[in-house]
């Protein structure tokens, strides 16, 4: 995807998400944490997120907040200069990207 976007030179201004819904299904690792999908333990619901976005995250940056991926739609609303759904409970906040 990435080769893609560097091809038609839209690859500095193209936020790029990589992440998960849950933790790890049964045969999956937790690593150092306990539980797997489904389970309240740490292990059930971190999971990796990478947002890759050269012209606005700097290359190997890491942020240690806690997020969750309710968040993704207010924010990416709020990057695209939109406003958020009025007639309904929006679940998240913008992480202020």
């Amino acid at each position: 995807m990435v080769d893609l976007l560097r091809k038609r030179n839209i690859e500095e201004n193209t936020l790029v998400i990589f992440t998960s819904d849950n933790g790890p299904w049964y045969e999956g690792n937790p690593g150092v944490f306990r539980g797997r999908e489904g389970q309240m333990p740490e292990g059930g619901f971190r999971v990796p997120f990478i947002a890759r976005w050269p012209a606005r995250i700097p290359f190997n940056a890491v942020c240690k907040a806690v997020a969750m991926n309710p968040y993704l739609f207010p924010t990416l609303c709020e990057l695209a200069g939109l406003k958020l759904p009025e007639d309904r409970t929006i679940d998240g906040i913008c992480s202020g990207f």
